[in-house]
C-alpha cells in the first residue's frame, strides 16, 4: 500500500501470527511502525515477542448461551430470529499495540 495503516486488527489470534510474520518480513517493527490486535486471547498471544494485544471473549459462556437459544428455538413456536444476547469481552493489552516511541540517542 502507498500509505501503510497504523495498525491491523485480525479476526483470530492465528491470523495475527500470520500478520506478525508478514510485518516482520516487510522489515517493520511492532508497535513502532505498525500495531497489531487480534481476537480470542489464545495462550500463544502472550508467548510471542512482542506479545499480541487481543480481545478476550467468554468462549464457554458463548457456547452455553448458543445451546440455550438453540433449545429454546426448537421448543418455541414464536419467531426467535430477533433474540439478542450480549456477552462481555475484555481487551488484553500487550506490547504489539502500545505506541511507545523508541529512544533516540542524543549527541552532546
Amino acid at each position: 500500500m502507498k500509505k501503510r495503516p497504523d495498525a491491523i486488527f485480525t479476526i483470530s489470534d492465528r491470523m495475527a501470527i500470520g500478520a506478525m510474520l508478514a510485518i516482520k518480513e516487510k522489515g517493520l517493527r511492532m508497535p513502532y511502525d505498525i500495531g497489531l490486535v487480534s481476537f480470542n486471547n489464545e495462550p500463544i498471544t502472550s508467548l510471542v515477542t512482542p506479545g499480541i494485544s487481543s480481545v478476550e471473549q467468554p468462549a464457554f459462556e458463548l457456547g452455553k448461551v448458543a445451546a440455550k437459544l438453540f433449545i429454546e428455538t426448537i421448543h418455541n413456536e414464536n419467531d426467535m430470529s430477533h433474540v439478542e444476547e450480549v456477552l462481555k469481552t475484555k481487551l488484553i493489552i500487550r506490547e504489539s499495540s502500545l505506541r511507545i516511541m523508541p529512544k533516540l540517542s542524543r549527541s552532546k
